[in-house]
């Protein structure tokens, strides 16, 4: 799988009565996520370097909107740490967030699914992603890995699990 900037988007044509509502956006430049994506089960886009991934994501969903795609669940999936995560090769803070708010608010996804290590071990971070985009937001303070493959809701615990997101033979093997 190649990744670049300019989101390559990978399309299976069995899925496609699925992809309307439902976009993955994953660091395309961490191996270990890597392993994960060709057992994606909605569209996915691979994020390679970015100087601005907010920006880049802003712009896709924008993209699928006009096409009248519009997407309902934005499933991101990056290397993280308490309060951050990793994607495009750069670290997404609150501060990133804040200076970012004019192209989150544009985002209009019902729900963000962040799929990252421990970013919710910091609830400012996953606070300001509701206050910004409007969305309900699901994310983690463990490790994910094939025996914690599950997120909660900010509010009501709620969880997502892995297997709607990659085939479950995958995340089995994955580490």
């Amino acid at each position: 799988m190649t990744t670049s900037a300019a989101l390559p988007t990978l399309n299976n044509a069995a899925l496609q009565p699925r992809l309307q509502a439902e976009l993955i956006v994953a660091d395309g430049l961490c191996p270990k996520i890597g392993e994960l994506l060709p057992g994606a089960l909605h569209e996915l886009v691979a994020l390679g370097h970015s100087a601005n991934p907010l920006a880049a994501i802003t712009e896709e969903l924008a993209k699928r909107r006009l096409a009248g795609r519009p997407v309902d669940t934005l499933h991101i999936v990056a290397h993280g740490r308490p309060g951050a995560f990793q994607i495009g090769g750069q670290w997404v803070t609150s501060s990133t967030l804040i200076a970012n708010a004019a192209a989150l608010a544009q985002w209009q996804a019902n729900t963000i699914a962040l799929w990252s290590c421990e970013v919710g071990g910091d609830s400012d971070i996953i606070t300001l992603t509701i206050e910004l985009t409007g969305s309900d937001v699901y994310c983690t303070s463990s490790t994910l890995s094939a025996n914690r493959q599950s997120i909660r809701h900010k509010q009501d615990s709620t969880r997502k699990n892995l297997p709607q997101v990659f085939q479950e033979e995958l995340i089995n093997s994955w580490p």
